[in-house]
């Protein structure tokens, strides 16, 4: 009954972010009359690209982590930040991070922490390459953003609200070692062409 219910309200967030993140920058409503046209395709593989990234991020979380007191520093999830950076631009970025920070708590492969220590690295790499257009910019804004940023805030949320009070810096360095090694991977297939068919079928984020 508790997974279902979870389950269920997994669905109804789900839709509610998807909406108003990923269509939140187009000039019409993903269901208003005369949304669906030329781009109605180049939509349907950016939501199917991301949603495969959720998936990957989701499953890959109980293979590859590095456990540090109650959270779990997660290499994949800040390589997917950066792609998602590169590739679809801050609202798909926020969107995708959030997705794969709540299926990890539903199924039991992470920890609130999950939030703070992926968002704010997706976020921040998607904000500093939209202004910079460069693959080490967007990596960069991952290591801060999450390495600094989302370290310090995991401080704040494990002693304040999971009442589980740590040293202020305590996050910090697995943070940076997680997200560093990551943001290597995700820079170096991005440099060396591995995602260049799908960023061809993707409009530029830095436009978006």
């Amino acid at each position: 009954m508790i997974f279902y219910s979870s389950f269920s309200l997994f669905l109804l967030v789900m839709v509610v972010v998807l909406y108003f993140l990923l269509y939140y920058n187009n000039s019409k409503p993903i269901f208003s009359k005369g949304a669906i046209g030329m781009n109605s395709s180049n939509n349907t593989f950016r939501l199917t690209f991301s949603a495969l990234l959720v998936a990957i991020g989701t499953i890959t979380a109980n293979l590859f982590y590095i456990p540090v007191g109650i959270s779990k520093c997660f290499p994949m999830q800040h390589c997917i930040n950066v792609l998602c950076a590169v590739l679809l631009g801050p609202s798909y970025a926020a969107a995708i991070s959030f997705l794969i920070a709540l299926l990890r708590n539903l199924f039991g492969l992470g920890s609130p922490l999950a939030f703070p220590g992926s968002m704010i690295g997706a976020i921040c790499a998607a904000l500093v390459y939209k202004k910079f257009h460069t693959i080490p910019a967007a990596m960069v804004g991952e290591v801060v953003g999450t390495g600094i940023i989302g370290g310090y805030v995991a401080y704040l949320v494990a002693t304040f609200i999971l009442g589980k009070p740590t040293m202020a810096f305590f996050f910090i360095p697995p943070f940076l070692v997680s997200t560093i090694g990551g943001s290597l991977i995700a820079g170096l297939a991005l440099k060396l062409g591995v995602f260049n068919l799908v960023k061809s079928k993707l409009p530029d984020p830095v436009r978006k």
